[in-house]
């Protein structure tokens, strides 16, 4: 139940726009706030890495949010997701990944 609902949550998310992996950490906070914040970034984690793997999501690097993304290969981008820092909130001016709703 969990991974389906966070999934949906990921992919409503990424549908809109990118989306930085701090906003999915955030809404992890809200769908299950009894789950520590290290149970929660590994969901969200396992989840986004699956849906990176099958196509669903693209990953992107960027600075500013005026479309200034560059891509990231998937292999790359999963090896990321694995690091605490990616999940936080970035610095103004730093380069941080997001992830899209891929279409097709």
């Amino acid at each position: 139940m969990k991974r389906t609902e966070i999934r949906d949550a990921v992919l409503e998310l990424a549908s809109d726009d990118y989306v930085g992996l701090w906003e999915i950490a955030w809404r992890l906070n809200t769908l299950f706030p009894n789950e520590s914040p290290s149970e929660r970034q590994d969901m969200a984690g396992d989840v986004t890495s699956e849906l990176l793997r099958d196509g669903r999501l693209t990953a992107f690097r960027g600075a500013t949010f005026d479309g200034d993304v560059t891509p990231i290969a998937t292999d790359q981008a999963v090896r990321e997701l694995e690091t605490e820092s990616a999940w936080e909130p970035p610095v103004q001016g730093s380069r941080h990944m997001r992830v899209t709703a891929s279409s097709g």
